[in-house]
């Protein structure tokens, strides 16, 4: 456990109270990925270093955010008398991306009933964070924000009570297991329970929309979609090193059908057909998959 007090008397003695909590939420995050870990050795990890820049809502680092943890990490070396070397930004960022990755679609709803679950008694995986999860499967199947806020309920056609299919693009798109129990369960609520405090919040609006406001409002909007993802990241411990990007879950998705094609065709053919890209495009979405193949084996996610 840093004794954050003595730090904060040592590197920062003139600090504004704003700036003693900033130290002191570092340092907290800090001790939460230690665990029973030693610092000498963690400190020397760069992959550790690299979580310690972690921002939730933006997988994407600001040269200001990032000098500053620079200064802290710097200050705890010394504190711990490591001879440590900070990440470089674009080390951080490249560490972001693949935080933000997951194996599968399965893996996104399991962590969102794992969040709900450490935070609302009684957490029902049936109803509860319906809305998020339902705005996951929608995004990893390709729609936009925009195609969300306002897609209809008849949209969504039941096939022998195992899966929807919806048409997207021209095309039919199977829905299916679990994917399909998330909007199943959104189709038929009038009401959720708001994260963390239980709060019974009763859906308003146009009942024939997917998507419905808790206001008097026809339909919610699109800039609704992102932020009902924003605020679920908000609520997720910084310790798991994970968030869910709305603008990452099809490429993500697309990702899992290259690794789960086992077809003769080199991987940029793979991915020029799956993806629909040209081959220059190809090249630069096989270093991000590359990177997301290491991380499903290393993360864990």
């Amino acid at each position: 456990m840093i004794d954050s007090k003595a730090f904060i008397e040592k590197y920062y003695p003139n600090a504004n109270a704003q700036r003693e909590n900033d130290v002191e939420r570092f340092l907290s995050y800090v001790d939460a990925l230690l665990k029973e870990d030693n610092p000498s050795t963690r400190l020397l990890d760069k992959e550790f270093l690299c979580r310690t820049f972690f921002l939730q809502s933006t997988n994407s680092i600001s040269r200001q955010h990032y000098q500053k943890i620079k200064e802290y990490l710097l200050n705890l070396f010394d504190w711990f008398g490591v001879l440590g070397t900070v990440p470089t930004r674009e080390e951080v960022m490249d560490s972001q991306q693949t935080s933000c990755y997951f194996r599968d679609l399965d893996s996104i709803l399991n962590l969102i009933d794992e969040i709900g679950a450490s935070l609302m008694a009684g957490y029902n995986p049936n109803a509860d964070l319906a809305t998020v999860k339902a705005i996951v499967v929608l995004g990893w199947h390709g729609l936009s924000p925009r195609e969300i806020a306002v897609l209809k309920k008849n949209e969504l056609i039941s096939d022998d009570n195992t899966r929807y299919l919806l048409e997207h693009n021209g095309e039919m798109i199977a829905i299916e297991d679990s994917a399909y129990t998330a909007l199943k369960a959104l189709r038929y609520l009038d009401s959720y329970r708001g994260l963390p405090s239980g709060k019974v919040r009763v859906f308003k609006g146009d009942e024939s929309f997917l998507f419905r406001p808790t206001t008097s409002c026809p339909r919610v909007e699109e800039n609704h979609i992102i932020l009902a993802i924003s605020r679920f990241n908000s609520l997720i411990p910084k310790e798991r090193n994970v968030a869910i990007i709305f603008r990452n879950l099809r490429k993500n998705a697309l990702f899992v059908k290259i690794y789960q094609d086992k077809s003769n065709r080199t991987l940029l053919e793979k991915i020029c057909s799956i993806m629909g890209c040209s081959e220059n495009s190809a090249f630069n979405y096989r270093e991000q998959y590359y990177k997301w193949v290491n991380s499903i084996y290393t993360n864990k996610i």
